[in-house]
């Protein structure tokens, strides 16, 4: 079954916020977001994600990429959000262990990062 899931991309100078996710014995670095819910808008998922992984309001911005992921079946949609005024704070989601300002020379190869570097450089 394909996922489709939305991303927070959050810039602040060089650095992208990421969260830390902890799941099933394994961890890893992504941006905030989770898959949409039934009759959600992207743009909706990101907002509910961040308040829950975060406890941050943000307002949507524009589409920035949307690709396939690697690790399987379905797309990720990455929406470019201000940096928020707020400073996040781990929220409900328990599988979200730690945030970070990552900077971007950092998490290069972060296929996320990838392809948000590959759309600002095309604007």
């Amino acid at each position: 079954m394909s996922r489709q899931r939305a991303s927070a991309v959050i810039i602040n100078g060089n650095s992208i916020l990421m969260v830390k996710i902890s799941d099933h014995g394994r961890s890893w670095w992504c941006l905030p977001g989770g898959t949409l819910k039934e009759d959600e808008t992207p743009e909706e998922a990101v907002v509910r994600e961040l308040q829950e992984e975060l406890n941050v309001s943000i307002k949507p911005g524009r589409r920035l990429y949307e690709a396939a992921m690697p690790y399987e079946p379905g797309t990720d949609l990455g929406i470019l959000i201000e940096a928020p005024v707020e400073i996040p704070r781990l929220g409900i989601d328990k599988v979200v262990v730690e945030w970070a300002w990552r900077p971007l020379a950092e998490v290069g190869d972060a296929w996320q990062v990838v392809e948000v570097r590959k759309a600002l450089l095309d604007q």
